[in-house]
């Protein structure tokens, strides 16, 4: 019977209970210093058993030195070992995160909203069919991320017409669309959309502005603002 060396076994050993799961990861790294301090495990297996557990080997090295050195107390190195498994853990589970917000937010920048919006400012320069309450109806339809169709109506009528719609994500399923838009009662007049919204439970909720940006009036003017109704 082929015989193997008693470290080998040791670290096959130490391998097979840190990996799983990482329960009691104090005591189990706790169990790899003793077997360091009795020179059983030497610095590069001990390396290669903090690679399988996917731990700082670095700041781990320099731990299990500073104990076997006596510089640090037990208790020391017990907080020091916590600290450095939480460190891991903490990347996992942000790393985990960032995954499954991207799919989220892939998932929700991928489809149709219809949604009211209510005029909550009107500006006095503002000539039309317009009055403070009223609701307008908008669409948008995103496709990967991006903006296949936006509409803004009033009354089954279209309002303006986009000229290359952008679309901002941001964090948390926030996003901002920016766009010049066609007044055709007014083709020449320079005016820019603004939606500033989050998507919450399939449905946007946020607010637009109307602005001008020509010269008659002060640069930015809100013409209208509307928030979500809901």
């Amino acid at each position: 019977m082929k015989k193997y060396p008693i470290s080998l076994i040791i670290v096959f050993l130490c391998f097979f209970y840190l990996s799983k799961g990482f329960a009691n990861g104090s005591m189990e790294v706790k169990k790899l210093y003793d077997l360091y301090s009795k020179d059983i495990l030497d610095i590069a297996q001990l390396n290669s058993a903090f690679d399988k557990i996917g731990v700082d080997k670095e700041n781990m090295a320099k731990l299990f030195s500073l104990k076997k050195e006596e510089i640090i107390s037990e208790e020391d190195f017990i907080n020091g070992i916590n600290k450095i498994i939480e460190n891991k853990n903490t990347t996992i589970n942000d790393n985990d995160k960032n995954i499954s917000s991207q799919e989220t937010s892939d998932q929700i920048f991928n489809k149709e909203y219809s949604f009211q919006t209510k005029i909550i400012i009107l500006s006095q320069y503002i000539v039309g069919d317009f009055s403070y309450g009223e609701l307008l109806d908008n669409k948008i339809v995103f496709s990967n991320n991006k903006i296949s169709s936006i509409y803004l109506k009033q009354n089954g009528k279209e309002l303006v017409k986009f000229s290359k719609p952008k679309l901002k994500i941001l964090n948390d399923n926030k996003f901002t669309i920016k766009s010049n838009i066609i007044d055709p009662t007014d083709p020449a007049a320079p005016l820019r959309y603004i939606l500033k919204g989050i998507i919450e439970n399939n449905k946007i909720k946020g607010t637009l502005d109307i602005s001008y940006f020509g010269s008659d009036l002060p640069l930015g003017t809100v013409l209208i603002k509307a928030e979500t109704n809901l």
